[in-house]
């Protein structure tokens, strides 16, 4: 399990967020006294990772190999021969993703702190479409993308998925993606936060 931990102020104290609760009890002095517990609450947190670091690992997609480093630049995996025209590959799955997602997270996130609906009347307005669907029929990208203005081709909406997700993923809706990457810490609608999890 991550949780998106608030940073902290000068004083060590958690700023106001989302978890700054868990923060506070992770804290909480019973909980790190080390003639109690062997191994105190507080060195047992640890950094998550959403994402491989670089340097030593790989990503391997349509048999083509990659290993992760700072200085290379990846390769498209073959994205021609699945019909995906460059300027798609430049704006990258993980920039059309965000395009789509990040919205509608920062709605919603919007909504919890300000305790309004907003953002979750947008969702049900938009959660009869999956999110191959959405992608298909209602999605136009932002126009720092650099991409046409028009909806997304299916052979682009396939190969979003390929290296989004796994096969059949875009059949859910679209309301699950945006929950999923509030919780899979995907998208930076939670702000200025510090993503642990316990070892």
């Amino acid at each position: 399990m991550r949780y998106p931990l608030p940073k902290k102020d000068s004083n060590g104290k958690y700023k106001s967020g989302v978890m700054k609760r868990l923060g506070e009890l992770i804290d909480y002095p019973k909980l790190n006294d080390s003639t109690s517990f062997e191994v105190p609450l507080q060195d047992k947190l640890i950094n998550f990772y959403y994402s491989a670091r670089a340097g030593g690992t790989f990503l391997y997609f349509n048999r083509e190999r990659y290993q992760v480093s700072a200085g290379s630049s990846r390769p498209d995996f073959r994205a021609r021969e699945m019909g995906v025209e460059s300027e798609y590959v430049n704006a990258g799955v993980d920039g059309i993703m965000s395009d789509i997602v990040d919205p509608f997270a920062r709605m919603i996130v919007n909504d919890l702190r300000q305790n309004t609906d907003k953002g979750w009347n947008l969702m049900r307005k938009n959660d009869v479409y999956s999110v191959r669907a959405y992608m298909s029929l209602k999605y136009l990208p932002s126009i720092n993308l650099e991409l046409p203005p028009m909806h997304l081709a299916t052979n682009v909406v396939n190969w979003c998925e390929t290296f989004d997700n796994s096969t059949g993923s875009y059949d859910r809706g679209i309301t699950e993606q945006v929950l999923e990457s509030l919780a899979f810490a995907s998208t930076d609608a939670f702000g200025d936060v510090e993503w642990k999890c316990f070892e």
